[in-house]
């Protein structure tokens, strides 16, 4: 019996949908010579069953806190979708970044075509109660979730990005002196 409860476990797990968060990343950003974006780099596999026909997807991007010094403090969310069958990248229709129970689509302020191609890059307003909490979430709580749509939709599909203890100390560190620029 345990012998047939353990070959079951085992094939549900390899027969389990795809979703792991490959890699994150965190990093400070500079512009001629200046610390302008304290950024988290992600790579993450899942299953999208909202938009792809349930395909295997593999999602890359970034969140990011961006200082222009003639245009203020913006979320930067750069996202780009690859179903693991294809060769090419979709950038979504829309993404956001909720933390916790709350969302921040209500403080975009844009969303363009990246430079890279499939990848969509969507800016919000740092000074929105929402925004300011998510971007502070990577180093606080050592986590945050990314939501995108295609195609006009209102469901989206989220995964979680979630930090080391020493990435949440690196981006907290990051944001400090990001902050001491803004104030320079």
């Amino acid at each position: 019996m345990r012998a047939l409860l353990i070959g079951s476990a085992l094939a549900f797990a390899v027969t389990s949908t795809v979703q792991a968060q490959n890699t994150v990343s965190v990093s400070p950003k500079f512009r001629d010579g200046a610390l302008f974006a304290c950024e988290v780099a992600f790579d993450n596999y899942l299953q999208d069953t909202a938009y792809l026909q349930a395909a295997d997807v593999h999602v890359a991007g970034s969140w990011a806190v961006n200082y222009f010094p003639d245009r203020g403090i913006f979320g930067m969310l750069k996202l780009g979708v690859a179903p693991l069958d294809s060769t090419s990248r979709i950038a979504p229709t829309d993404g956001y970044i909720i933390n916790g129970y709350v969302s921040i689509k209500a403080d975009q302020k844009f969303a363009i075509d990246s430079d890279t191609p499939g990848f969509k890059l969507f800016g919000f307003d740092a000074t929105g109660d929402n925004t300011l909490q998510a971007i502070i979430a990577p180093g606080n709580q050592g986590r945050f979730t990314v939501a995108y749509t295609f195609n006009g939709g209102s469901m989206p599909t989220t995964f979680d990005v979630i930090l080391s203890d020493d990435q949440a100390a690196s981006y907290s560190e990051c944001l400090a002196a990001l902050v001491q620029v803004v104030r320079d």
